[in-house]
């Protein structure tokens, strides 16, 4: 269940292609695929992330639960791949889109893997956290508060009162 590297860009600009037809049964073969290739890269499939891992991580915000639960199962296998701190520093940013399908399964995803929080780039992360924190769902609420618990201690409460400047006076 190897494959090599060498020779994959096309093989890879395809499969980002892949993630914007407009066919919901068609992306999700494009996800599971996804998967299976990171499983068999390995941890080679790192310099593809941007390019393929990134546009699919943008489908956990399909309404469909199908095509999320096959977006976190792809996850999962880039996780084990390239490590679980990258896929964490991938998720955070999808955070700042205010969805709440995508934020419960990033959510999800991250406290399920919370001990991985610390090798990831937690700076990166206290934005779309306190911007969660005013979320509509008090699920998603709930889940941010727990993942803060976890992210404070590394980056100090002043990162998060300094995020707190730039939002409405309301919201503070």
């Amino acid at each position: 269940m190897r494959v090599e590297n060498n020779g994959l860009t096309d093989l890879m600009d395809a499969m980002k292609n892949g993630m914007k037809d407009p066919n919901k049964a068609v992306v999700k073969v494009f996800i599971i695929l996804l998967g299976v290739l990171a499983e068999a890269i390995g941890a080679a499939v790192k310099q593809y992330t941007k390019k393929c891992y990134v546009p699919m991580l943008q489908n956990v915000m399909d309404k469909q639960a199908l095509v999320r639960n096959e977006v976190m199962n792809a996850t999962n296998k880039w996780a084990e791949a390239v490590g679980a701190e990258l896929i964490i520093n991938k998720m955070s940013d999808q955070l700042n889109v205010e969805n709440p399908e995508s934020r419960t399964e990033i959510f999800r995803w991250i406290l399920e893997h919370k001990e991985d929080i610390p090798n990831a780039s937690v700076q990166d992360m206290v934005k779309p956290l306190v911007t969660c924190l005013t979320d509509k769902s008090k699920q998603v609420r709930e889940d941010c508060q727990k993942v803060i618990m976890v992210v404070m201690p590394l980056t100090g409460h002043q990162d998060f009162y300094d995020k707190l400047k730039d939002m409405k006076a309301a919201v503070q």
